[in-house]
């Protein structure tokens, strides 16, 4: 396989069309359609998060094809998406998730494009938006995007700690494993996936694989790539960026951990975003953690519903 090629995707061919797209140094990005849809309708696309593929979101994706045409990617280095050579930084994402927006409103024929994202993929928009100046889509929903604050901020300190713990962690990630059911069996027993849909796990354990060659399987999102991304998103000029956004933003903030037991700093920071933003507001999910999406995905659903009542 040539360097920065496509790789297998990370939702089956069931139930969603694959399209590459090719970023500007060449590498192929995973775009992925909704065989399932409303006709007629606009257009959505989903983000994930850092070292997650697409196809775990399958469930929350299958819903909100009742009040969209569903379009979700893989970020460069994840899923079914090209691995980079080297470290991109969030410049390199924002860029690549332009591209992928421009993709999926053209294949939808010029539907009005909205975007939802979890974590990561969150920062790639708000910096395309407050960097850049690019906002390809009519409204934004953030499922709590780690947006690191500037240094003097109060919480600064916990972004720093918590995110290199993050790195920490996926540095010690088994990089390869029998196969995708091997996998699931060992991340169904452990904390932070214990309240995952149990087709989001199997969608993001399957996704998350690919074979070796060699009899087994390799992450898709290599440990050291999962360590960097977290560290890259400190850069509080994303942060800063936010008050020079101006589509509609909701910021999400999950407020005590809920079944995974896993809250998230990126909790607190959300309502200084919204503030931030000059069209952005916040909501809060009780009962929740970061991980809401996958474990959640009604309750998800229903909130980027929410952004077609502003239309």
């Amino acid at each position: 396989m040539r360097p920065g090629a496509a790789r297998a995707p990370s939702l089956p061919s069931s139930f969603a069309e694959r399209l590459v797209v090719a970023a500007d140094d060449g590498l192929e990005l995973s775009l992925y359609r909704l065989r399932e849809g409303k006709a007629g309708a606009p257009a959505l696309l989903w983000g994930h998060a850092n070292g997650f593929p697409a196809g775990g979101y399958a469930p929350l994706l299958r819903l909100l094809a009742d009040g969209f045409r569903v379009y979700a990617y893989d970020a460069r280095g994840h899923g079914g998406s090209g691995l980079p050579d080297g470290e991109p930084d969030f410049d390199r994402y924002a860029a690549d998730l332009d591209l992928v927006c421009r993709a999926a409103r053209d294949d939808a024929a010029g539907a009005p494009l909205f975007y939802a994202s979890h974590s990561f993929c969150g920062v790639a928009g708000l910096r395309l938006a407050g960097v850049f100046g690019r906002e390809p889509w009519e409204a934004f929903t953030a499922f709590e995007p780690p947006v690191s604050p500037p240094l003097d901020h109060p919480a600064r300190s916990w972004s720093v700690q918590a995110s290199r713990q993050l790195s920490a962690m996926a540095l010690r990630r088994r990089p390869r494993w029998a196969d995708p059911e091997a996998f699931r069996q060992a991340l169904a027993g452990r904390d932070a996936y214990r309240g995952f849909d149990p087709e989001a796990l199997a969608g993001h354990c399957r996704g998350s694989l690919h074979p070796t060659g060699a009899g087994d399987w390799q992450l898709a999102c290599p440990g050291p790539l999962e360590a960097h991304n977290y560290e890259a998103a400190l850069d509080p000029s994303t942060y800063e960026g936010l008050a020079r956004t101006a589509r509609p933003v909701t910021f999400v903030a999950c407020v005590d951990g809920g079944a995974s037991g896993n809250p998230s700093w990126a909790a607190t920071v959300q309502a200084d975003c919204a503030r931030r933003a000059p069209n952005g507001r916040l909501t809060t999910f009780p009962g929740a953690g970061h991980l809401v999406p996958f474990e959640d995905p009604p309750r998800c659903a229903a909130q980027v519903r929410e952004m077609l009542a502003g239309r």
